[in-house]
């Protein structure tokens, strides 16, 4: 997995010479906001990490489990993702996604989601109109979800409307869905969701 030491480092070999991030990539993608070079197809020049404490453990995942609704999962669940962060410094927020350890953590978030709308006696969780409980009603939740819909988002820091590749021109990948849409409320397969065949 690279660099996994106490101080912020570059996470190095062999993701350096895989193209997880160019040292002197022009154009490059920026870990700071206001800098107008934060397109995500563009590579970064370093990805770093730092690893510090200790990861949360198993009896957390079944907090996430025990919640009886949407919003109480959720609290949950984000609890932990945020110390996973915290515990593994994948760099900033705009860059943390070129260190391959963040697809360990999201992967086990997605499969504590699945395996909360899995719950015997909860058909609900797997129906659009009931999943999100007391949410359910949200505009947000009709709205498409970005930059993955369409490619364009707005800037929370400079209001800004910034336009992402590859969802934007010219590879045009977006593909417009909400939040109820079935892709996106049915879970992946995964072999610990029980009674998924």
């Amino acid at each position: 997995m690279g660099y996994g030491g106490a101080d912020l480092q570059p996470i190095g070999q062999p993701f350096e010479n895989a193209g997880f991030y160019a040292p002197h990539a022009n154009p490059f993608r920026s870990d700071n906001a206001f800098d107008p070079n934060n397109n995500p197809a563009d590579p970064p020049r370093t990805v770093n990490r730092q690893v510090n404490g200790l990861p949360i453990d198993a009896p957390r995942d079944q907090d996430v489990l025990d919640a009886a609704d949407y919003e109480t999962m959720r609290q949950v669940l984000e609890q932990s993702h945020n110390e996973m962060h915290g515990f593994v410094n994948m760099g900033g927020t705009h860059i943390s996604f070129r260190d391959p350890f963040v697809f360990l953590l999201h992967s086990n978030v997605d499969r504590l989601f699945a395996l909360w709308q899995h719950q015997p006696g909860h058909p609900e969780r797997l129906d659009p109109e009931h999943v999100y409980g007391s949410l359910n009603g949200n505009p947000e939740l009709a709205g498409n979800i970005e930059p993955w819909s369409s490619g364009c988002t707005l800037n929370e820091v400079t209001g800004q409307e910034n336009l992402i590749r590859p969802w934007y021109d010219p590879e045009k990948m977006g593909v417009p869905k909400s939040y109820m849409d079935l892709s996106v409320v049915v879970p992946r397969r995964y072999d610990t969701n029980p009674g998924v065949v």
